[in-house]
């Protein structure tokens, strides 16, 4: 490795930590969070992950009637109501999307 990849990673790992300490330095000292900071933390994972699905089938919905992630994502999100186990959701998942693109 070169001197250039040894700063890279630096400042990737500092930028990081930085990251991930910037709340505490911010709220730290606070004994309720302000109501805005209380919103987002509860509605923004949830439009996240609806966000990434979406951008991760886009291309799929193109391709119907073979559309491997469509149909995977879809018994998935069936699965994951009738097991509410995440876990095994994600192992199960994952290797049906596995199997189902391999064959």
């Amino acid at each position: 490795m070169t001197t250039y990849d040894y700063l890279a990673v630096l400042v990737v790992a500092v930028v990081t930590v930085f990251t991930r300490a910037l709340p505490f330095l911010i709220f730290g000292k606070q004994e309720k969070l302000p109501e805005s900071i209380t919103y987002l933390g509860e509605y923004l994972p949830g439009s996240i992950m609806i966000l990434l699905v979406i951008y991760c089938l886009r291309n799929d919905i193109l391709n119907l009637p073979y559309s491997p992630g469509l149909y995977v994502g879809i018994f998935i999100f069936f699965f994951q109501y009738l097991r509410k186990n995440t876990f095994l959701t994600m192992f199960v998942g994952t290797a049906l999307y596995v199997l189902v693109t391999n064959i």
